[in-house]
């Protein structure tokens, strides 16, 4: 049997077509038994935000920058790897948000400091590019449509189907962008 995962605030249901992989999704939590997706987790963290802060979602600019916050602490705990602006894009929210909150997350010891070149262009490989810049033109095809197929986006970016596949794979995970069907 093939296991799966449901979401105890949406209720939305995920589970791996490989039986073997038992690992819960990228991004998703357990919480006491119940499960959170990524999107919730999110969510989880604006609402806890707010209310610690006594501010009603619904107050503009005060809201927004909680929010922001919220959102640049809960992703940079999640993977503090990654780089700003990758961190940035997916939650609305804009990098210098993302950078303060690095900061302030390092200097009281929250999370660590990036290793040397980890996330560096959209890739996890330390060997230098043939293709500089390839990873951001790959990962931003995908974002902006991820139905597209591979060998599409490896020609609209100018790189390899091999970056395109592993940059897909990372991003489905993430659940930053849907899997296709």
């Amino acid at each position: 049997m093939t296991p799966s995962w449901t979401c105890t605030t949406c209720q939305v249901t995920t589970r791996y077509t490989d039986p073997s992989r038992v690992d819960p999704p990228a991004g998703w939590t357990e919480d006491h038994g119940s499960w959170r997706c990524l999107a919730c987790g999110r969510a989880h963290a604006v609402s806890l935000a707010l209310a610690a802060a006594g501010v009603d979602p619904d107050a503009g600019k005060p809201a927004t920058a909680i929010r922001h916050r919220a959102l640049a602490e809960f992703e940079l705990r999640r993977d503090p790897d990654r780089p700003d602006s990758m961190i940035a894009k997916p939650i609305s929210v804009p990098a210098t948000a993302i950078r303060e909150a690095r900061a302030e997350l390092l200097a009281s010891g929250a999370i660590q400091a990036r290793l040397p070149g980890a996330a560096t262009a959209g890739v996890g490989s330390a060997r230098p590019s043939r293709n500089p810049g390839a990873g951001h033109r790959v990962e931003a095809e995908l974002r902006r449509d991820p139905h597209r197929s591979n060998v599409a986006i490896a020609q609209a970016a100018r790189a390899g189907d091999q970056t395109v596949s592993r940059l897909r794979r990372r991003l489905e995970d993430a659940g930053e962008i849907e899997r296709r069907q």
